[in-house]
């Protein structure tokens, strides 16, 4: 990778959307059309040249394709979520906390609510192991409850609402619709009632 693109990447995840902020006029903002085109032109590029990296050093280069994935998410690529649902289990070797083991599920972390979207609407598309499951409904968790542990039962309700809301007015087809309903079932119970004395 050449260094202008890594410079890139390092540019954009520090300034990201901040960059947007600072052009305040209208004079400015019609100035700054162009080099916002290039900018997304050149997002683009990046987007797809790290997710070309990852797919193709996955198996061969898992620290290589773990920088990617994590780029992608710093970049809020969410072009990515479907190769990442699709690797959500694959794990960086040299990364010794449970939490950051799973790139592609920290990277669906970044991109928020977009993810959530993808995991309920194509994630189970086809039969997902346990492991996929359980960090798919971390990702919801870790969402919709805002990011801190101490809210997870928050993003669980949550999670349930957008679940059972998914069922019934999307209507997916019957594998689909049951796949999702044991992941609810799973992951995401129902409130017990409170018993008062």
């Amino acid at each position: 990778m050449n260094r202008s693109i890594y410079f890139m990447i390092c540019t954009m995840s520090l300034i990201g959307v901040s960059y947007f902020m600072m052009v305040r006029s209208e004079r400015q903002t019609q100035m700054a059309i162009p080099e916002i085109h290039q900018f997304m032109e050149k997002r683009t590029e990046v987007v797809k040249t790290l997710l070309y990296i990852a797919k193709q050093k996955i198996k061969s280069k898992p620290t290589e394709a773990a920088w990617a994935i994590e780029l992608l998410g710093e970049l809020r690529a969410i072009e990515a979520t479907d190769f990442l649902l699709d690797n959500i289990t694959f794990q960086n070797p040299y990364v010794d906390e449970p939490t950051d083991r799973y790139p592609a599920m920290v990277a669906l972390i970044y991109f928020g609510y977009p993810s959530v979207r993808g995991i309920v609407y194509n994630g189970f598309k086809r039969e997902r192991s346990d492991l996929e499951q359980k960090l798919m409904a971390h990702v919801i968790c870790s969402v919709l409850g805002g990011g801190y542990r101490n809210r997870w039962e928050v993003g669980r309700r949550l999670g349930r609402l957008i679940i059972q809301e998914h069922l019934r007015s999307a209507n997916p087809p019957k594998q689909v619709r049951e796949r999702l309903i044991k992941f609810m079932e799973n992951y995401f119970p129902a409130e017990k009632p409170i018993k008062r004395h």
